[in-house]
């Protein structure tokens, strides 16, 4: 695995072996063999540039099994007592060694590149640069920033077992990202990690392709062309009917620049009320936590007359000067109207497009128009099959055909992995890090 320390663990072992071969009975033969795999070593020693790797615990007890067969064998040809006091001492100091070996090892996370949010200073920086669709998940306060070329770009990530799972394309200058991603690659490598980028578009493929990485299609998403969007003529009736009916039976709709505090506990009650226990998601998906909810814009629908909160969202802007926002939570009473996110939608849609945004984000259909063509990739194919197979359990198509009506502009997403081999890992590894947030609803 080219770790730094191996090389010189290895350097001495074989220096002394050489050293102690030749004492033992002036053996000169085999003192001359290990010298030589000694220089052939030293001359490799360029080769050796990781810190550390991550620990496996597959590759842990691999290497215990292959030591104790190897050392049995060693017993068992020599058929001296002895020999079986020496292998036990062997085997004990082997595991003892990879107990201080773990311990002592250097760790992405004490290097300080592994960088947290520092508020003042991504401020700044969006000040400069403009974000993307997922660049408000930063203030989530559960990833990790890499700031490269010289705080150009910045790349959002989150480690995961052997995996650093990137969140989008990076942010930043655009120019640099070739540069800022080999940068991100080196750091990581140092290290023994492998990088997957989750959700990156179609602009930069190219960029990915040229370093090495190969793709899977996630799905779209449901990008709202508000220049465009018009609820006039026959096509958009039913929304019309749905504004006129929710209006004329007392329902409004509210939107607040930021969270009130005398708003949090109400939305809280209807924020349980439709997670009904269940746990709430997390590092591509916002989740509900006044210290995140108080950087969005809040969207609700009330009821006039009693000021009861039926409904509400929250909205990420996208840091590019007013041109895009998207919305993030969505969640509503289990007893309220149909047609209620509708609702709600449409008005976000009618309330940005007067502030003179260009696109509104929906979010994305997980998995939609993926695997379909004869051609398609194989692994593509098969998540086709689970969209096809997979309805009972979550409606894959329902929600596509749902945005669908909004008559958007979709906008496919794409997972990036080093390896061919790592789409199995890559893909359960983003998956556990969604749903694996600590915060508590």
């Amino acid at each position: 695995m080219k770790v730094k320390r191996a090389y010189k663990v290895t350097f001495y072992l074989l220096l002394f072996g050489a050293l102690f071969t030749f004492l033992k009975g002036l053996d000169y033969e085999e003192a001359i063999f290990i010298g030589i795999v000694l220089l052939l070593h030293k001359m490799s020693e360029k080769s050796f540039y990781r810190k550390s790797i991550p620990f496996n615990w597959l590759r842990t007890i691999a290497g215990l099994i292959i030591g104790f067969i190897g050392i049995t064998i060693y017993v068992k040809l020599t058929h001296v007592i002895r020999s079986m006091q020496s292998g036990i001492i062997t085997y004990s100091s082997l595991i003892i060694f990879i107990m201080i070996w773990q311990w002592s090892k250097l760790r992405i996370t004490e290097d300080p590149r592994y960088e947290k949010l520092d508020e003042e200073k991504l401020a700044k920086f969006l000040e400069k640069y403009e974000g993307h669709y997922l660049t408000h998940l930063i203030y989530m306060k559960d990833k990790h920033l890499f700031w490269a070329t010289s705080d150009k770009v910045v790349i959002v990530y989150k480690k995961s077992h052997h995996l650093i799972i990137a969140l989008g394309d990076p942010i930043g200058d655009s120019t640099c990202f070739r540069a800022a991603l080999a940068e991100f690659q080196q750091f990581i490598n140092e290290y023994g990690y492998k990088a997957a980028f989750y959700q990156v578009s179609e602009k930069f493929l190219a960029i990915y392709h040229d370093l090495g990485y190969y793709f899977f299609k996630l799905g779209e998403l449901a990008i709202i062309n508000l220049t465009h969007f018009e609820l006039t003529g026959s096509k958009y009736r039913d929304f019309r009917n749905v504004l006129s009916r929710f209006n004329r039976d007392g329902y409004a709709f509210e939107i607040f620049s930021s969270l009130p505090d005398h708003l949090f506990p109400v939305l809280k009650k209807v924020s349980d009320e439709w997670l009904e226990g269940r746990k709430e998601m997390g590092f591509s998906l916002g989740f509900f936590d006044k210290a995140y909810l108080e950087y969005s814009p809040i969207a609700i629908i009330k009821k006039v007359d009693t000021n009861e909160v039926i409904a509400f969202a929250s909205i990420i802007p996208s840091y590019n000067h007013n041109q895009s926002a998207s919305i993030d939570l969505m969640r509503f009473k289990k007893d309220v109207p149909n047609n209620t996110m509708t609702f709600l939608i449409l008005n976000l849609l009618m309330n940005y497009k007067a502030e003179d945004y260009q696109t509104f984000n929906l979010g994305m259909a997980t998995l939609a128009n993926v695997g379909k063509t004869q051609n398609a990739h194989r692994s593509e194919k098969i998540a086709h099959l689970i969209c096809q197979h997979g309805k009972r359990f979550y409606s894959f198509d329902g929600l596509r055909k749902y945005k669908d009506k909004f008559d958007p502009m979709w906008s496919a997403r794409y997972l990036a992995y080093e390896k061919l081999t790592l789409l199995p890992t890559s893909l359960i590894e983003a998956t556990l890090l969604i749903h694996s947030n600590k915060v508590k609803p």
